[in-house]
């Protein structure tokens, strides 16, 4: 029987032969790379990195990576220049070499600062947390608290953002807390402009993530029609397909590379902006 990974891989290629573009959007930590309780530790194999260039370099795929991790860390992680990239949970944006930011990240850097300075007094309790300062965003990571005092650090976390509370988008994960400025940018917004820049007709749409944040793109591929990837079981539950670990999308993706090498596809339909020729 047919597991989740061929279905998906079918599902993709049977679009992709028809002629449709193919815009595929991942996740990095968890999702691509193995989660880790540390950001540091969690690191993109050079075979996992070899199949996003492959796949980068077949004429109408547009492959891009979403993150809560800051837009020059995930570049410098995955180092590859073709990529679509959206860092600090879609308020940085690199669009193949299109630097694009929030309008209003001057009043966010603003906040996020305030907010720092709040979270750095509430958490010194628990000095195995840290607060990761980004641009216009916050994390915080627990990984390495230990497991009885998780709930006292979120509930001292939760007093100290109530100043804030409304100006805050607040989304919770495995082993973080990320804090983003409520001003309309978010991981699902990243989708849908760098589905824009890529501007094909009806293209095939396709995300993969591994936690809560991941409901924002979930969200926004479902409305493009796309397909949606659940990755382990934190996920958001409405994808369309759901895979155990980062191992099994990773054979998804070379599944794909390779079939997708081997039996080109039909003219595809015209694109108005992010043609290639020869890649």
């Amino acid at each position: 029987m047919n597991d989740a990974r061929q279905l998906a891989v079918e599902r993709i290629v049977s679009a992709y032969r028809r002629g449709r573009t193919l815009i595929l959007l991942l996740d990095y930590d968890g999702t691509l790379a193995p989660a880790a309780n540390e950001p540091a530790l969690a690191v993109l194999g050079a075979e996992r990195r070899e199949v996003l260039a492959t796949l980068s370099g077949i004429t109408h795929i547009f492959v891009g990576v979403i993150s809560g991790r800051p837009l020059a860390d995930l570049q410098r992680l995955i180092g590859l220049p073709m990529l679509y990239y959206a860092g600090t949970g879609g308020m940085e944006i690199d669009l193949r070499g299109e630097m694009i930011r929030h309008p209003a990240e001057i009043d966010a850097i603003a906040l996020m600062r305030l907010v720092a300075n709040d979270l750095d007094a509430a958490i010194a309790e628990w000095p195995a947390a840290l607060v990761e300062r980004k641009a216009a965003g916050l994390t915080v990571h627990w990984g390495q608290v230990e497991a009885a005092e998780r709930d006292s650090l979120r509930a001292a976390m939760l007093v100290a953002l109530r100043t804030h509370s409304s100006q805050l988008r607040v989304i919770e994960g495995r082993y973080a807390l990320d804090l983003l400025p409520r001003n309309g940018w978010h991981k699902g917004s990243a989708v849908d402009q760098i589905v824009a820049h890529v501007a094909a007709v009806d293209p095939l749409v396709i995300y993969a993530g591994d936690q809560p944040n991941d409901r924002y793109p979930f969200e926004s591929v479902r409305n493009l029609d796309g397909i949606t990837i659940a990755v382990g079981p934190d996920a958001p539950p409405m994808a369309s397909y759901h895979l155990p670990n980062p191992d099994t999308l990773g054979d998804l993706l070379w599944r794909l590379a390779t079939t997708v090498a081997n039996q080109p596809a039909a003219p595809p339909h015209p694109i108005a902006n992010g043609e290639r020729s020869g890649d």
